[in-house]
């Protein structure tokens, strides 16, 4: 057995008697070469030193000796040949007293799952999973959820290191690989679409309520799945997207529902399918969807007709009925002033009644402008031009051969005079792109046509809204301005909850994630309404990122001999005001920790 001869401030043998640990786990063989005394210690050779004797200088073997436990209390017959060790039997023969690391560390996060409890709590989420999931599912979807709100991240990899130091509501910390599983066959989109039903019908109270609905895509590298195609790329469109859209509450910002699509499918096509869920889950519950002019068809207005769910769209600039209603009452709009809109100085409106399309009925059309948009259009306007310009005088120059699209596209405010240039290859969009050649032409000239730059400049600062139900110019300003309600969520899904790149390996594994990101945007827009008032007087500090740092920063540390966990320190100012407003007393943080 090896002897480490390290330097040590050694306790005599009374007192290394008295601090020995008299249990099972303390019990040790008696080291070779060791002495036990009548009194029960045990005494051990820690080294032999050469000495000069006072007499006659001759040298000797020094021996010093050092106690490193007791046999003293041992009456077990099996414990025959082993003894209770001391601190010094540790240090000459470093055997390692520590022990194994626990799974968790002594130094817990507890914040993170007492807000989540709390809100879960106020909105019955927790109650409306179990009726799809059970009971470790649902621990490990919020689990997860919380990891992505606190983490800003739906990378698992470094899940089980945060798990470690947070307080869970699960009882073991899962790998990414079993996350990965847990993903694609656990959350079935059967599951989920179950869930989102009752989610939403919990969601939509009696009365007029305003649904928000919007889309954006994601790219994705993700290869030989059915939903990452190439679409209409706002991020890169270098590589292909999904898209999701969402459902959101307008009063408070609560999302709703959401759908994945893919990413080759425009907003059109997938409103229908978005009307259909809700008409299922609206009973008699009255809504207005919000939209923007993206979503605006006749088949979508006669399918919200039919099952009685009203509308209030952004009607597209190029539409013969947005030209018409601006060149007739315009000036007029522009040019009353008691047309002007209440609480902003620059908006003007009036409503009107016309058909959308030849084949509906009347809908009510909100005519606003702004003098401060006319300043924005224009000035947009002008670049533009100009850009178009450098660009025809580029491709011309070159003989550039261009499509048919492309000349539509470069007719909008010039005349175009081309000829047929052969053939252009062009790429259709989809999951499986296909290359095709088409007529190609070459512009031979082009001029300026002031009519059509004019009646651009015109339409400067209008917008039109329509609305399937009666209301004023004034309450379809407000309803629409607010519909950046679902803006805001998308804000804070790819900048705070990491959903700026989708990495997954199925479409499964899409709808399981989609899940985790859309309770992750529940909590997000619960904490971000909720502290609204501390914002009044400190944006600074009471950010919902600022405030999800506070609240992580509470924590539980474990008592090493009690083997208890116990709050070492006390809430700071800006903790005490959050939690307030979450109705979390310290008592009840105390009360928990209790419990761990």
């Amino acid at each position: 057995m090896r002897v480490y001869l390290h330097p040590l401030n050694l306790i005599s043998w009374e007192a290394a008697l008295s601090k020995i640990k008299r249990t099972q786990d303390n019990l040790y063989p008696l080291p070779k070469g060791s002495v036990v005394r009548t009194n029960g210690s045990v005494y051990f050779n820690a080294s032999n030193e050469r000495a000069i004797s006072k007499n006659g200088g001759k040298t000797y073997t020094s021996h010093k000796k050092v106690c490193i436990g007791s046999v003293t209390g041992i009456s077990d017959s099996s414990s025959e040949g082993m003894f209770y060790a001391n601190s010094n039997y540790f240090h000459y023969f470093k055997v390692d007293e520590r022990p194994a690391p626990p799974a968790k560390t002594d130094c817990q996060s507890i914040g993170p799952k007492i807000l989540i409890e709390r809100i879960c709590e106020k909105y019955n989420l927790i109650k409306l999973l179990h009726e799809h999931f059970i009971e470790s599912e649902i621990e490990l979807i919020l689990d997860l959820s919380t990891y992505i709100l606190f983490e800003e991240k739906a990378v698992f990899q470094h899940y089980p290191a945060w798990a470690r130091k947070h307080d869970l509501f699960s009882s073991e910390i899962r790998c990414d690989s079993f996350i990965s599983n847990f993903l694609g066959d656990k959350l079935t989109y059967s599951k989920i679409k179950c869930f989102l039903s009752r989610w939403a019908r919990s969601n939509i109270s009696d009365g007029n309520v305003y649904l928000c609905y919007d889309s954006t895509n994601v790219n994705s590298q993700a290869e030989g799945i059915f939903v990452v195609q190439k679409g209409f790329a706002k991020d890169d469109k270098r590589y292909p997207q999904v898209n999701t859209d969402y459902i959101v509450r307008q009063s408070d910002g609560m999302p709703v529902t959401f759908m994945n699509f893919p990413g080759s499918i425009i907003d059109i096509s997938e409103a229908p399918v978005m009307i259909s869920f809700l008409s299922k889950i609206i009973d008699k519950f009255h809504i207005t969807l919000v939209c923007d002019r993206g979503y605006i068809s006749s088949d979508n207005i006669e399918l919200l007709d039919k099952n009685n769910i009203d509308f209030l769209f952004l009607v597209k600039s190029n539409m013969k009925i947005h030209k018409d209603l601006i060149r007739k009452f315009g000036d007029n709009v522009k040019n009353t002033y008691s047309y002007m809109l209440e609480g902003y100085d620059d908006n003007f409106g009036i409503t009107v009644e016309e058909k959308i399309f030849e084949a509906d009925k009347p809908r009510f059309f909100h005519i606003i402008y702004s003098s401060q948009l006319e300043q924005e259009h224009r000035s947009k306007l002008f670049s533009e031009v100009r850009n178009r310009e450098k660009l025809l005088k580029s491709y011309a120059n070159r003989g550039k051969k261009l499509s048919k699209t492309d000349v539509e596209y470069f007719s909008k405010w010039h005349d175009l005079d081309v000829i047929t240039s052969g053939t252009i290859e062009v790429t259709s969009r989809g999951r499986k792109s296909k290359k095709k050649y088409v007529e190609a032409y070459a512009i031979n000239s082009f001029k300026v046509n002031d009519e059509k730059i004019k009646e651009s400049i015109n339409s400067a600062g209008f917008y039109l809204l329509v609305s399937s139900r009666k209301m004023t110019a004034q309450e379809a300003r407000e309803s629409y301005s607010k519909r950046d309600c679902v803006e805001k969520v998308f804000q804070a899904l790819k900048s705070s909850l990491g959903m700026y790149k989708i990495g997954i390996a199925s479409d499964n594994n899409l709808h399981g994630k989609s899940l985790l990101w859309f309770i992750a945007s529940i909590f997000h827009s619960v904490i971000f309404n909720t502290t609204q008032s501390l914002r009044l007087s400190d944006k600074k500090n009471y950010t919902t990122p600022a405030i999800i740092d506070e609240v992580d920063a509470l924590i539980a540390d474990k008592n090493i001999d009690t083997g208890k966990y116990e709050r070492r320190y006390s809430l700071d100012k800006r903790q005490k005001k959050i939690f307030e407003l979450f109705e979390i007393s310290e008592n009840d943080i105390d009360t928990y920790v209790e419990s761990l």
